[in-house]
């Protein structure tokens, strides 16, 4: 029933919106316009001013990348659209709105875009996950720093800090957001691909609660949800490939929780790297001819 739904409503939209939608899709390794569009709901209840951020910036990857002529089943897959859309949602999370920030969103889509087709064309053998939104998001920290510019974050403020609220959070920090209306939202989109996959990502933000907890780690930080995003997605990426093995999986989760600690303590802004290395971590290691699987 979903899927002829979601096969009725791809009929009725243009190439050029499904891309866009299986841009926003693609964040959580996903190719589905209702999940798309769900991302993009739970996005705007949370915060419209990351709603224009990652859609400004996801409009101007796919423009480009349409511009440079990339290849056309890659663009209408959502893979030149959910990179910029994060970087979209990372500028005007860690800025404030001004001109220069809508320079740096758009700017960054489009970087990211490029990143993106190198590492499709030319690093095959690596499966690109978020690496253009991490490359891209550092070099404009690098920049900030350099020029001296405020870097803060949007506040948070939710009383509620049940199991329930926290794993929610959890999945809605893979979008920047710091709300678990928003996570919940980001499951229904979910469960609009694969029922699976949604049962993953709330095990994961659970699972990695309970890492985060045994490891003593900062309960404030466990309560945004920021060690639980990167483990929610690497889950996805390996449940894909071990779809019959649990033990490389549980194994991740605990690795995204290690590597989220570890970027804090050296100062620097995690985003998605750890969830990307440790994808590529397992995948070498448990099986490397996984590699060389196009993107």
């Amino acid at each position: 029933m979903i899927k002829h739904i979601n096969e009725r409503l791809s009929e009725q939209l243009n190439t050029h919106v499904k891309a866009y939608l299986h841009g926003f899709s693609q964040i959580m390794l996903q190719e589905n316009v209702i999940t798309g569009l769900c991302f993009i709901i739970g996005i705007a209840f949370n915060s419209s001013l990351l709603l224009f951020g990652s859609c400004v910036s996801a409009i101007a990857s796919l423009s480009l990348a349409k511009y440079l002529k990339y290849e056309a089943e890659e663009i209408n897959k959502g893979l030149y659209g959910y990179n910029a859309a994060l970087v979209g949602c990372a500028v005007l999370y860690f800025m404030k709105p001004t001109l220069l920030s809508i320079a740096l969103l758009i700017v960054g889509g489009m970087l990211s875009a490029i990143i993106m087709n190198f590492m499709l064309q030319k690093v095959r053998r690596v499966l690109a996950f978020t690496t253009p939104f991490i490359v891209t998001t550092w070099l404009i920290f690098i920049l900030l720093e350099l020029s001296n510019m405020e870097i803060s974050t949007m506040p948070f403020d939710d009383p509620q800090n049940n199991i329930l609220h926290i794993t929610m959070r959890g999945v809605s920090q893979v979008m920047f957001q710091n709300d678990w209306i928003s996570g919940c939202i980001f499951i229904i989109g979910l469960f609009f691909s694969s029922f699976k996959v949604t049962a993953w990502v709330i095990a994961a933000s659970v699972l990695a609660i309970i890492s985060a907890r045994l490891f003593n780690f900062s309960d404030d930080l466990i309560i945004l949800g920021v060690y639980s995003f990167n483990a929610c997605l690497v889950v996805i990426a390996l449940n894909v490939l071990y779809s019959r093995r649990f033990w490389p999986i549980l194994v991740a989760i605990v690795i995204t929780t290690l590597l989220t600690k570890g970027f804090i303590a050296l100062a620097i802004p995690a985003l998605t790297a750890p969830f990307v290395l440790t994808s590529w971590l397992v995948i070498a290691l448990v099986r490397p001819s996984n590699l060389v699987i196009k993107n």
